[in-house]
């Protein structure tokens, strides 16, 4: 399903070379469902969202510090920058993956098909 802004975070911190990896402007383009993290950049720039903002964005250089979260679960460590879920949520986000093409209905359906 493609890279995730959550994937290349966790990899670049778990470099043994983090410190120099994270200071690597990333430019993150909306192909999700919600786009948060793209939304939340744009806010931040006091742009409305769309995907040309953002593309416009990036070629401006338009950068933004985040904080990150670690969690430790057992000798596993993972990183987060805009949110944390568990739990169900986590699982109808990962399980609904298969009606990816179903747009954001796509959590909706998941949800119903459970009943």
């Amino acid at each position: 399903s493609g890279w995730h802004s959550q994937q290349v975070v966790n990899g670049l911190l778990q470099r043994e070379d983090w410190e120099t990896a994270i200071t690597v402007p990333l430019g993150i383009i909306p192909a999700g469902t919600g786009n948060g993290m793209a939304r939340s950049l744009l806010h931040a720039a006091g742009e409305p969202f769309s995907i040309s903002n953002v593309v416009f964005a990036i070629i401006r250089g338009h950068k933004r510090a985040l904080d990150v979260t670690s969690v430790v679960q057992g000798k596993a460590r993972f990183f987060s920058v805009l949110m944390l879920t568990w739990g169900l949520v986590a699982d109808v986000d990962i399980e609904s993956e298969k009606y990816r093409w179903m747009g954001s209905a796509r959590l909706d359906f998941y949800v119903y098909s459970l009943h």
